[in-house]
């Protein structure tokens, strides 16, 4: 166990234009106003004071922008001896990019899928760093959290051991996961996010949060007890072994409300900002070790218990379906707007998340904004805001994007009556769009299924295709073959293996494999297996006479898994292996549920004591399986026809375990 949970401060260094109107190295990295400075130096000289060190992303491409002072800011960085990492902002490299790749898509959006784009993108940023220091890198953050497959294949290639750009929320929303590795060995630090819960929206642990930071001096106080909160709610839901990677940036102690919000400047200093993490870091550093991302990666105690397949986090269903629904959208508009200026009627929270999944404010060039409240806010993204009178629109000259809740039905009446059509004159996200949302999945080719080899999908239990009507496999036995053949190694199916519940996939996946020695358990007569017996209490199967147990989706259904767990212990050999998958709860706590026996029937409850218990979240599962088992690693597997992922525990047995547990 840890003697105090990790915590990473971690610093965005970064001096993008927009964010000052001039000066910008200066302001913006170093904070130099009046002759004091509010940016790195002083973040350093806080820290130094309580002796932590703080991981510092400088953004490398701004070299392409400021030149030497980007490699000046470096060295001083690695020069005072805190720990200096890679952070990159792809669109500043966009020149370099088409000298090279004149065929680059024209979004930097997908410059990070394509594998040649991305080997030239990690290797500027490899020359820019070794012109800092003697070190090499060992971790990236990417701009705007961006990131995709080919780019971590190539940081890997490359021997960066880390990426730092995993935030479950933006730019679109991924699986909720603490630290992990991927399944070419990169480890991931991902910024620390607090899920949504009882109705209060996700939380990143960012300095600038408006609930974290001060902006007066009575501020101070109630923002460290928010903090105190924000990390026992980190820790309460992750486990304590998680490590918390916290945002800052260069600018974080010069940021002003009134001045971002109308300017969207980061160019006054905030003096309480700097008192405030010199309070923040006296007053954790005792209940918390504060690490850099060097270490992260290093630190025994950080458990990286989890390896996940690149597909398993940027393949999945939801995130494609967005990002193309959102590609359309600036198809259509760009052909249908012909020539007439593009305007965004909408800046709430619903704009927010579109623009992270895909940027259409830069992409469509918009003009400008329309927004009720133009009034306190007249720049948004760097485009204007107006009020729907100011903005006096025509057809004739404007096409309209309406990104806006339909609870305000005022913005489609307005457009109507001044003549516009919709897709003609504007399109609303909120509506069905043509020729996208009424695609035939029947239509659809699919991957061929592992077990069988078919390729028909139908639904089941779900509006997505993902029952095969070859085998009848579902994405969690479609995964088996892959977990075997890409992680654990098919030498595993000469064990003599207990298979619980065996269902007409799994059967047919280990005869075709040839796995003879098999022994199938279930408490119903009726499967037919070769012992009928309880897992909770199984006496006709003799102790350690198993190297493998097998049990997918049979967890969830026992009425005891702890005396369960305890048989299987029992059962297997020295060093033998549990191989189980249990239906999550979709987050980090297990969940009771209240009708148990919903799915198998009265009936099964009553002659078999069979039902669907509970839901395991991650946390609650590795910890109950940390119990009995001397090791435990997940393996998140893809499965391409269904386009979801399993994740599969795979347990060691702990010397001795048993009932005695």
């Amino acid at each position: 166990m840890l003697d105090k949970p990790k915590c990473m401060l971690t610093v965005d260094v970064e001096a993008l234009a927009l964010r000052a109107p001039a000066h910008h190295v200066d302001s913006l990295i170093y904070g130099r106003f009046n002759g004091e400075e509010w940016g790195i130096g002083r973040m350093m000289d806080i820290a130094d004071k309580h002796q932590v060190k703080l991981t510092f992303f400088l953004d490398f491409a701004e070299t392409e922008l400021y030149g030497e002072d980007i490699i000046q800011a470096g060295r001083y960085i690695a020069s005072r001896g805190h720990d200096l990492q890679i952070h990159c902002h792809y669109n500043l490299l966009e020149n370099q990019v088409r000298n090279r790749f004149p065929e680059a898509a024209e979004s930097y959006y997908t410059w990070y899928e394509d594998e040649a784009v991305s080997e030239f993108l990690v290797d500027y940023c490899l020359e820019q760093y070794r012109k800092c220091t003697d070190r090499e890198p060992i971790v990236f953050r990417g701009g705007e959290y961006r990131v995709g497959k080919a780019l971590l294949k190539k940081l890997k290639e490359k021997k960066v051991a880390a990426d730092a750009s995993y935030n479950y929320i933006r730019p679109v929303e991924k699986p909720m996961n603490r630290q992990f590795v991927f399944e070419n060995g990169l480890f991931e630090l991902p910024v620390a996010v607090l899920p949504e819960k009882e109705g209060i929206a996700s939380k990143v642990l960012n300095f600038n949060e408006a609930h974290l930071y001060p902006v007066k001096e009575a501020d101070l106080e109630p923002c460290l007890k928010e903090y105190e909160k924000v990390f026992r709610e980190f820790y309460d839901c992750y486990g304590k072994n998680t490590l918390a990677a916290m945002v800052m940036h260069s600018w974080s102690f010069c940021y002003e409300k009134e001045r971002f919000q109308s300017s969207g400047y980061m160019d006054r200093p905030n003096i309480y900002a700097a008192e405030f993490f010199d309070r923040f870091l006296a007053h954790f550093k005792g209940k918390y070790e504060f690490i850099t991302a060097a270490q992260a990666v290093t630190a025994e105690e950080i458990h990286f218990s989890k390896t996940i397949d690149f597909d398993a986090v940027f393949s999945l269903h939801e995130q494609r379906e967005s990002r193309e629904k959102f590609k359309w959208i600036e198809s259509f508009i760009k052909e249908k707007a012909r020539g007439r200026r593009i305007i965004i009627w909408g800046k709430g929270w619903i704009e927010g998340r579109v623009m992270r999944i895909w940027n259409l404010s830069q992409q469509l060039d918009a003009a400008f904004y329309i927004s009720r409240d133009a009034d306190k806010k007249r720049l948004w993204r760097r485009k204007p805001v107006k009020t729907f009178e100011e903005a006096e629109l025509s057809r004739d000259k404007d096409y309209v994007l309406v990104i806006a809740n339909t609870r305000f039905p005022e913005i489609r009446d307005s457009l109507h009556e001044i003549g516009f059509v919709e897709f003609e004159d504007y399109i609303d996200i909120a509506q069905p769009l043509p020729d996208i949302e009424n695609g035939n999945e029947e239509d659809k080719e699919y991957p061929a299924c592992s077990i069988c080899g078919g390729n028909k999908f139908v639904p089941f239990n779900s509006k997505r295709p993902r029952y095969c009507e070859g085998c009848g496999s579902v994405e969690r036995n479609r995964t088996i073959p892959l977990l075997f053949s890409e992680n654990l190694g098919t030498e595993l199916l000469s064990k003599r293996i207990l298979h619980v519940s065996p269902s007409r996939p799994e059967r047919i996946f280990f005869e075709k494999t040839g796995a003879k020695n098999i022994t199938t358990l279930d408490v119903r007569p009726q499967v037919k297996p070769d012992i009928v017996a309880d897992l909770c209490d199984m006496p006709q199967v003799e102790s350690e006479s198993f190297e493998i147990v097998f049990a997918n989706c049979v967890l969830n259904h026992v009425y005891d898994d702890n005396a369960a767990l305890a048989e299987v212990c029992r059962v297997l050999k020295g060093n033998g292996l549990f191989i189980v998958w249990v239906m999550g709860s979709g987050g980090m706590c297990t969940t009771i549920d209240q009708e148990p026996a919903a799915w198998y029937g009265q009936e099964t409850m009553d002659t078999y004591r069979v039902g669907t218990y509970r839901h395991y979240g991650e946390r609650d599962f590795y910890h109950l399986l940390m119990r009995y088992f001397a090791e435990v690693h997940a393996f998140e597997k893809y499965d391409a026809p269904s386009e979801m992922s399993c994740c599969w525990y795979v347990c060691k047995k702990k010397n001795g375990a048993g009932k005695d547990v």
